[in-house]
């Protein structure tokens, strides 16, 4: 509408202008979709059909680069907007992305199998309308009956032309009627294309549930803490694309070996997402029994237990800082008797038993909790931050209270 750049790319591209407004829209959210709109109103040429300059719909290989490059700019900008899961952003952590950036990306989705769809300006709906039945034939109406072909007719010459012509007709016929049953055989004994077709589609679709179910947990995995990703955009357009590939070619293609092969498409994103995460921190189970301990420390773990014994560490004078970063498991935490505790929780999917007090599973817990200690004991700030699991902070002795010892 300013200065025709959404038009001349909807005649290009074969979409209505209005779709193709709502992606530049999206895309002018990030800053990326700003220089990009800017580089087409020039590089675009104007249409002037007095000059015999109009734009014209671009060949479909060209055409379909254009849906993809809008949908791609749309993507990027509204994950942009979201937050957290844009790897040019600073400064935000990913587990930032949280219910809003799950519903966003449902929404683009559902906006993304919209627009491929082929919603054009010529057609009435947004699927393309189905062929007219053919005119029923007239009553009146004749039709030729084939002419016979003479192409393979042998004919001879000569006295012993009728002996020969029927040797010839006796032959030939004997060979059609052998060659016709064989074919016949052949038909009967090969698996029906039908068939194949269906085990194909139907281990296609048990292939696709098990990668969708392993890319879910690979994006839990990343939501809790537990895996860092590098570029999580570059991974998730990789998963998209692969996704939406297979699921377009099972639907659509009917041969069976070709819905076999596009399976392998599923491996691409697997890759993408190995070579751009690695775990945040250590894997299993272990244990820490410090000797003793600075002014400040931090754990992180990415997946099981972690457990750290402080019953016997030696603690300096005032506070000490200790943080806890744990993906998906338990951390499971023992100081001496005599301290006092101030624990700061944060769990995006879990609960806590803290010295007495306890807190189910929930999504979302943050909480601040203070115990007090013996007079001139140490103190201990403890930050608890839980992906998905279980924490828990006990004293040695099991006595939620401390334990102070008695003048003489």
């Amino acid at each position: 509408m300013i200065a025709g750049v959404a038009q001349g790319l909807a005649r290009a591209s074969g979409l209505d202008v209005t779709v193709v407004r709502i992606c530049i829209g999206l895309s002018l959210l990030s800053g990326l979709g700003w220089i990009g709109y800017i580089l087409l109103w020039i590089v675009l040429p104007d249409e002037q059909p007095s000059r015999g300059r109009v734009i014209e719909p671009a060949p479909e290989n060209t055409a379909r680069i254009i849906r993809i490059a809008l949908v791609g700019a749309a993507l990027i900008g509204a994950l942009d907007t979201l937050g957290g899961i844009w790897p040019f952003t600073s400064g935000q952590a990913h587990t930032t992305f949280g219910f809003d950036g799950i519903l966003g990306l449902i929404l683009l989705s559902v906006g993304i199998g919209v627009l491929f769809s082929r919603h054009r300006p010529d057609h009435g709906s947004w699927e393309a309308s189905p062929p007219p039945n053919p005119a029923p034939a007239s009553a009146t109406t004749t039709v030729a009956p084939p002419a016979p072909a003479d192409d393979d007719a042998v004919s001879f010459v000569g006295p012993f032309a009728d002996a020969a012509t029927q040797v010839h007709t006796s032959v030939t016929g004997a060979v059609a009627e052998a060659t016709q049953d064989w074919n016949a055989d052949w038909e009967a004994s090969r698996p029906k294309s039908g068939a194949a077709l269906g085990w194909a589609r139907a281990l296609g679709w048990f292939v696709l549930l098990w990668w969708l179910a392993g890319a879910l947990g690979f994006f839990a995995l990343w939501r809790f803490g537990a895996i860092d990703v590098n570029a999580p955009v570059v991974v998730g357009l990789a998963g998209w694309l692969a996704f939406t590939a297979v699921v377009s070619v099972l639907l659509r293609v009917r041969q069976p070996s070709a819905v076999l092969a596009t399976l392998l498409v599923l491996l691409i994103p697997v890759m993408v997402g190995a070579a751009l995460s690695e775990p945040d921190g250590p894997v299993g189970s272990r244990i820490l029994r410090p000797e003793r301990a600075a002014a400040s420390a931090e754990y992180r773990h990415a997946i099981g237990k972690l457990e750290l014994d402080f019953s016997t560490t030696r603690f300096r004078e005032g506070t000490t800082e200790i943080t806890t970063h744990t993906g998906v498991g338990a951390t499971l935490i023992t100081i001496p008797n005599n301290v006092s505790v101030t624990a700061i929780t944060k769990a995006t999917t879990g609960g806590y038993a803290i010295l007495g007090r306890e807190a189910d599973f929930g999504v979302g817990q943050r909480e601040t909790l203070r115990f007090t200690g013996c007079e001139g004991a140490p103190h201990l700030r403890i930050y608890l931050e839980q992906g998905a699991g279980w924490m828990e902070v006990k004293r040695a002795n099991e006595n939620p209270n401390a334990t102070c010892p008695t003048a003489a």
